[in-house]
C-alpha cells in the first residue's frame, strides 16, 4: 500500500459519471496506491483498505473501476463492504449517521436512501 497526494493520471475518465472525484479532498484508490492530499483516520483507512482488497488482482485496477462506473449494483456492493469496515472501526451514532449521508448522497449518484444506507452498513451479515 502506497500513497500519493494527487489523483492518477487517468481519473478525467472517470470524470464524467462522478464529478466530485475532481475535488482535491476526495479519497481514491487506483491499485494498491491510496490518493488523499492528507493523513487518514483510522476508519478511512478501514474503508480504503476494502477497496485496495477488491482491486486485487485487476490489472492496474481496470476492470474494477470500469464496473464501479458503469453497474450501480455492483458500486453499491462494493461501498456496503468498505463503510462497514469503516463503520466497524467506530461504531458511533455519529459514525453511522456520516457514512450513511455520505453514501446515499450526490458522491455516489444516490444510488441508495439515508435509511437503507444505515441498516446495510449496520447489518452484520
Amino acid at each position: 500500500m502506497k500513497f500519493k497526494p494527487n489523483k492518477p493520471s487517468l481519473v478525467h475518465i472517470l470524470k464524467w459519471k462522478f464529478p466530485a472525484i475532481m475535488d482535491d479532498t476526495t479519497i481514491m484508490v487506483w491499485g494498491d496506491v491510496i490518493y488523499t492530499p492528507h493523513k487518514l483516520s483510522p476508519q478511512l483507512l478501514a474503508h480504503e483498505k476494502v477497496h485496495i482488497k477488491q482491486q486485487r488482482n485487476k490489472p492496474l485496477g481496470l476492470i474494477w473501476w470500469f464496473r464501479y462506473t458503469l453497474s450501480p449494483k455492483f458500486r453499491l456492493k462494493q461501498e456496503i463492504e468498505a463503510f462497514r469496515a469503516q463503520y466497524g472501526a467506530n461504531r458511533t451514532q455519529d459514525e453511522l449517521y456520516t457514512i450513511a449521508t455520505n453514501l446515499s448522497g450526490e458522491m455516489y449518484n444516490n444510488i441508495i436512501s439515508f435509511e437503507e444506507a444505515a441498516k446495510q452498513i449496520n447489518d452484520n451479515e
